[in-house]
């Protein structure tokens, strides 16, 4: 039997001015009946469309048979539940049959003496607004004529979540219900086959003058040093008025830093959810640091607490504080598989839609193929079945993993998680080299860690894996046909190595640290038949390589917390294809928007390739002012026109001048600053030798651009440190120039000594730094300072 209680409030005495909350209703859907229960005693449940008795109802449901992992408050008392399906053969399908189904209070509840009234209860929802599924809280006053107090738009933008742990979902109802003498309340689901939606917890109460909620932190994990470190989280006012100002604390590393804070300019309407920053005192040096705010009271003036201090603290945010050096992150996708898994398939395509368009070196891809379901995959090893259960302890795949966080589905994977991922710094540098002798079956590599600030020792690990591109005989029954980046061996191990024991200084700010390994793979390939633990492979007298070939090795370091710094794909030792250029490098060209007709400016780039060797080249990646387009890609072949799609071929020559990549950008004489970028490789060995150029064009007014091709954003001849330009050669170019990104020129200077200050002229913010030098040839950098 269900436990409800309705509570009168203390007669005219009170008000909402009274510091304490009074509960009006209540109902936790107690039960301990079976999951096809419908028996609501307080309750009438209706099916409204009078067509589907069967599947039309709400069903009260216990806690142990929910199956679906909901935790609700009060889960071991159950919870009222409705499903837009019907179940043959233990499958949800679809009964064809529309649904509005109704939970109706039977008695009303009073709020005659309330002046102000909040309802609150916890949901799990999942249904899908395409096929006209809407889910409603609606009230009345004669169990007749029934109106919304709120429904599913109006819970998506209060941030409610579907899956995990189910928060309260509160809303101001002081219009519809306070004073009202007798009220009723509804839970309406209208649908067909459309979804799902559970509840539990109703509460209708008077609130507290001033009640809050906070949590949620948002503000970047990244952050450059400096004084006052803004903290920006969410806040939920649970309080019966607008909440204006409140005081809270910073925490740094538990311990409380500075004063108290007042944030303050607030207008937080009750029941309702608003992001706030925190401007703290908080001046803290390069390093690691855990961070949460903890609210302690003044709400909007008042002297008195929060009379509910267990929603006052935020969730610990891990902030990385750096100096002045970063380096571009390369981030870590971590993949767990199986090629027994229906669903594994969607997600790998999904992950592939949208990393195999972008730049190959710009990101690190790893796929650990595991045990289950099923017998699991072929090429599940203890080092991928460890990884995944001792490392992150996830026990259900696909999952993926985004430099140690994230834990999704692959298939919830995007374009805009890959981009904000890649545009966050990293402090730390790596690089390397790998090489593979197949007739030994030996993998070596050479592996360069550079830390920007001083990490902690026993803190910072360094993992290797040596990774096949390509495998296919684990084919098993979920569909796939080829499976990719397949980790075959860690080195060592899948624990990792503390860069500590590799050298005491390994951990220091701007030491470089090389690190030398191998691994011998053993015996003959052989093929597992499933990924169970008795028919693994033994790695000391067997081995699960395809093609050796196909090997390649990465490296990442990661904390103890499990956030990855930084990710390097390992380069094969002498590639390059006889190219004199590094991995990547670049080709820049300026032009004065006022001083040419052209609305069309092509950037080239000339190689030493060897004479005869076919070469492969593809467009992976760009990034365009609004206005601007890619015209053509141009090699000393032929000529591309967008859209520019799959890898085009060509031979080199002897002569360098005639092995080029031209890039033609149509800016429209529109001001600003794009790029895109071609990878090139030898042809016969699969990208393993690619080199990524990038092809920037500024377009500016007011100087007449060089017109001139060189670097950018990797200059040979000066550096920028400290708000300084360093000049490093003996010749001191002609002068410098400031370009903001939307290609306006904000500050201009002849060249005078070897450092020349910028900050004292320029605000705070990212620019251009254009060097002319004498020989007519510019160099560029792009600065954040």
């Amino acid at each position: 039997m269900k436990k409800i209680s309705i509570l009168l409030i203390f007669g005219a005495l009170f008000t909402a001015s009274d510091f304490f909350s009074q509960t009006l209703f209540s109902d936790n859907f107690y039960t301990t009946a079976t999951a096809s229960s419908t028996n609501f005693s307080a309750w009438d449940n209706k099916d409204l469309t009078g067509s589907n008795p069967t599947n039309g109802k709400w069903q009260q449901w216990p806690a142990s048979t929910n199956g679906g992992g909901l935790a609700f408050t009060t889960a071991p008392n159950g919870f009222a539940f409705f499903r837009s399906a019907t179940i043959v053969s233990n499958q949800y399908v679809d009964d064809n049959l529309p649904e509005d189904a109704a939970l109706e209070l039977k008695n009303p509840f009073s709020c005659a003496s309330a002046t102000k009234v909040f309802v609150e209860f916890s949901q799990f929802w999942n249904f899908n607004t395409s096929l006209n599924a809407r889910i409603s809280l609606e009230y009345s006053y004669d169990k007749t004529t029934w109106q919304v107090l709120f429904t599913d738009s109006v819970m998506q933008n209060q941030n409610m979540f579907y899956g995990g742990t189910a928060t309260p979902s509160r809303v101001d109802a002081t219009a519809a219900l306070a004073g009202k003498s007798a009220v009723y309340l509804r839970f309406r689901y209208k649908g067909s086959f459309s979804g799902s939606w559970a509840v539990d917890d109703l509460k209708v109460y008077v609130p507290f003058l001033n009640d809050l909620q906070v949590f949620n932190m948002t503000s970047p994990n990244y952050r450059p040093q400096g004084a006052n470190q803004e903290f920006k989280f969410w806040v939920r006012n649970n309080g019966s008025d607008p909440l204006t100002s409140f005081k809270a604390d910073l925490f740094v590393n538990g311990t409380k830093s500075g004063s108290s804070v007042t944030v303050s300019g607030l207008n937080v309407a009750p029941a309702t959810l608003s992001e706030v920053t925190m401007i703290s005192g908080w001046n803290p040096t390069p390093g690691f640091y855990t961070a949460q705010v903890r609210t302690i009271g003044d709400i909007n003036g008042s002297t008195g607490a929060d009379l509910t201090p267990s929603d006052n603290n935020t969730n610990i945010q891990d902030v990385v504080i750096y100096g002045s050096t970063v380096v571009k992150r390369k981030p870590l996708y971590e993949i767990f598989t199986s090629s027994t898994c229906p669903p594994c398939k969607p997600g790998n395509e999904q992950f592939h839609s949208v990393v195999d368009t972008s730049d190959p070196n710009s990101y690190v891809a790893v796929k650990f193929q595991q045990d289950f379901p099923g017998t699991g995959d072929p090429y599940c090893t203890n080092e991928t079945v460890n990884r995944r259960s001792t490392m992150y302890a996830i026990n259900s795949i696909p999952r993926m993993e985004i430099d140690g966080g994230w834990d999704q589905n692959a298939s919830g994977f995007t374009s805009a998680l890959h981009n904000s991922q890649r545009a966050l710094p990293s402090i730390v540098d790596m690089s390397g080299t790998y090489d593979v002798n197949k007739t030994t079956k030996k993998v070596t590599a050479s592996i360069n860690i550079k830390p920007l600030i001083n990490l902690s020792a026993n803190d910072v690990k360094l993992y290797i894996a040596i990774v096949e591109k390509e495998t296919y005989d684990n084919v098993k029954t979920n569909g796939e046909t080829k499976f990719e980046q397949v980790v075959k061996k860690m080195i060592p191990s899948e624990t990792g190595i503390f860069l500590n024991t590799i050298s005491a200084t390994a951990i220091n700010s701007g030491v470089t640290t090389k690190f030398d390994t191998s691994f011998t793979f053993q015996g003959s390939y052989r093929l597992s038949t499933n990924g169970q633990a008795a028919n693994r492979i033994n790695h000391a007298i067997e081995h699960s390589v395809e093609n050796f070939d196909n090997l390649y090795v990465v490296a990442w370091v990661q904390r103890a917390n499990k956030t990855v710094l930084q990710s390097v794909t390992l380069l094969k030792a002498g590639s390059g294809g006889g190219s004199t250029a590094g991995l990547t490098d670049s080709a820049y060209k300026s032009v004065d928007s006022t001083a040419t007709a052209a609305t069309s400016t092509e950037i080239s780039k000339t190689r030493k390739l060897l004479n005869g060797t076919e070469y492969s080249w593809k467009l992976v990646d760009s990034l365009l002012p609004s206005k601007w387009d890619i015209e053509s890609v141009c090699d000393n072949i032929d000529c591309y026109f967008m859209p520019i799609t799959g890898v085009k071929k060509f031979t080199g020559k002897t002569d360098s001048s005639q092995n080029y990549i031209k890039v033609s950008i149509n800016h429209k004489k529109s001001l600003g600053y794009g790029w895109a970028k071609v990878l090139l490789y030898n042809a016969n060995d699969s990208a393993a030798s690619a080199i990524t150029t990038k092809f920037s064009l500024l377009v500016k007014k007011g100087t007449g651009g060089t017109g001139s091709v060189s670097r950018v954003e990797d200059a040979k001849d000066f550096y920028f440190s400290e708000n300084n330009l360093y000049f490093k050669g003996d010749i001191l170019p002609v002068k410098f120039n400031v370009v903001s990104l939307d290609g306006k020129e904000v500050y201009s200077q002849r060249v005078s000594s070897s450092v020349e200050n910028i900050a004292k002229v320029i605000p705070h913010g990212i620019y251009l730094i254009e060097v002319e030098f004498k020989n007519g040839i510019s160099q560029v950098l792009k600065v954040n300072f």
